[in-house]
């Protein structure tokens, strides 16, 4: 099973690290747990801790350079858009 990503304006328009809402043109970066922050805030924070910021769940440092980064260009079609597809991870043991 899939994570879905959340539609980003219905739900956060803000970074949860700094606060700031999300202007078009900024880079956003999605972790595996598909939660979503500035690139340059999440890239700060994850210098100092291998945990997503908003759920704490582990990521892994030889990953980090694998979770997308996407320009915002439209918040309403941001989280749901086909670029974001390659950022989701199976929920499932491998078979």
């Amino acid at each position: 099973m899939l994570k879905e990503p959340q539609c980003l304006v219905r739900h956060s328009a803000r970074c949860p690290i700094c606060m700031v809402e999300f202007v078009d043109g900024e880079h956003i970066r999605y972790l595996p747990c598909m939660h979503f922050f500035h690139k340059k805030c999440v890239d700060d924070w994850l210098m100092r801790s291998f945990s997503c910021p908003s759920c704490m769940e582990p990521v892994d440092s030889a990953m980090l350079s694998s979770f997308a980064a996407h320009t915002v260009r439209g918040l309403e079609t941001l989280a749901c858009s086909p670029a974001v597809a390659g950022t989701q991870r199976s929920t499932q043991p491998p078979s």
